[in-house]
């Protein structure tokens, strides 16, 4: 997802900024606006948030990641490779009472199953091969994924829908097929599939700008919802009533963030006038999770804002949304990979282009209690340090999923036992 993402150059020109502006003024509010300061669950934490990383909690044992012959139907370890090879998309969900992960193997194609909780040997679902892979996009529940396929020169991402059934009514991975890909327009900046894989919204690059489109996964039936004059658009749809688009992230020019719903097609904007936005919904699309640059030097921060009532609840970790990830059992619960050398100004930017990495340490915050809680040190397990991206959570919110940003393989991490609820946050790290 990230290969794409680049940046707007260091020049940022007066035209975009008078736009953005007028974007502003004439089809929303601005998100000083939507802002309220109710009781910080997480105590104060002032205008900066807390970068430190002290007092880590021990959460299991060293592992090894080789699947020996042994190890086949073990219980899968805290911290365990899914796959030897780079993966380029995943997603975990339930088929026929297991908790499965499915992914896409960068350099094939091809498709795999495997189980979450128990160590196998991975299934095929699909052995086409596909080259020149960029992204694979896959819905939660594993039937449909957005393939962006690099064209033969590199100059532009093609992207394809690719759909998976259940052969005759199947309740388990073996009788999964691949019934087939279908091309979408060429031009496409940014696309998602909707929560339950029936849809994909994508912006497809036009004279003027972009257009935004609303198209039927099993029918192909197609509908413009949206247009903008900006192009350096990005898309998350994680609720099934709410799309949420903004400008991509920029230490030196002001965001937007969009809302759009898919079945009135109304669209308003909820956040602005901050540096460096970016954002994605709780699953019941009633809670915005955004990620803004807080001073000039660069700081930032996560925040929580409830779309009804405009409160703001500020995390005591800094990272950006591009790591986190909401709780899939409790939706109060939000996992966020917490990079401890997040840095400068001009630091996103260089993370985006792959000029640096970050080294993380895998959190779990929640927006009632005030509890907060490391679920992995990879350090503890592996002397390797991980920039965590793609995160996923698994039904049960047991497990989460993740990408290493640097050779883009797979991992699982188990989420060790809850904190007790009514914990605050600086009870919780008294204890670590």
């Amino acid at each position: 997802m990230h290969d794409r993402k680049f940046i707007i150059g260091a020049v940022v020109s007066v035209f975009v900024i008078i736009v953005l502006l007028l974007v502003v003024l004439l089809f929303g509010r601005s998100g000083e606006d939507t802002v309220g300061e109710p009781e910080n669950p997480f105590g104060s934490t002032g205008d900066v948030r807390d970068t430190s990383l002290v007092g880590i909690v021990p959460t299991g044992t060293t592992t090894s990641f080789t699947m020996n012959a042994e190890d086949i139907e073990r219980p899968a370890p805290v911290l365990r490779m899914v796959a030897e090879v780079p993966v380029i998309g995943a997603t975990v969900f339930h088929s026929g009472g297991t908790q499965t992960i499915r992914y896409t193997e960068r350099g094939t194609g091809h498709v795999y199953d495997t189980p979450i909780d128990i160590m196998q040997i991975p299934t095929t679902v699909s052995g086409d091969t596909v080259t020149r892979i960029g992204e694979s996009l896959w819905s939660p529940n594993g039937t449909v994924t957005l393939l962006r396929r690099y064209s033969t020169d590199a100059t532009r991402l093609e992207t394809y829908i690719d759909r998976f059934v259940e052969a005759g009514g199947a309740t388990t991975t073996g009788g999964t097929q691949n019934i087939g890909a279908r091309a979408l327009p060429s031009g496409i900046v940014d696309a998602s599939v909707s929560p339950d894989g029936e849809y994909v919204f994508f912006f497809e690059r036009t004279d003027t700008g972009v257009t935004g489109y609303l198209e039927s996964v099993e029918l192909g039936i197609r509908r413009s919802v949206w247009t903008s004059p900006l192009t350096n658009l990005s898309v998350s749809w994680t609720a099934q009533n709410t799309i949420v688009v903004y400008t991509n992230p920029s230490s030196i020019a002001h965001g937007l963030v969009w809302l759009i719903n898919p079945n009135t097609e109304s669209v308003s904007v909820i956040l602005a006038k901050q540096y460096a936005l970016a954002a994605k919904s709780d699953a019941g699309g009633d809670k915005l999770l955004y990620s803004l640059q807080e001073t000039a030097e660069g700081v930032t921060s996560l925040r929580v804002l409830t779309i009804e009532t405009g409160d703001v609840v500020s995390l005591p970790r800094a990272s950006i949304v591009e790591k986190c990830v909401w709780g899939t059992v409790d939706s109060s619960n939000i996992y966020c990979a917490v990079p401890s050398n997040l840095g400068d100004r001009g630091y996103l930017e260089d993370w985006y282009m792959g000029r640096t990495q970050s080294e993380d340490i895998l959190y779990q915050f929640n927006i009632e209690t005030g509890s907060v809680k490391v679920v992995l040190n990879p350090e503890e397990h592996t002397s390797q340090t991980f920039d965590m991206v793609d995160l996923v959570v698994s039904p049960n919110e047991d497990f989460v999923l993740f990408r290493t940003h640097q050779n883009s393989i797979l991992w699982s991490a188990r989420i060790p036992e809850a904190v007790q609820p009514g914990n605050t946050a600086s009870e919780v790290e008294a204890l670590e």
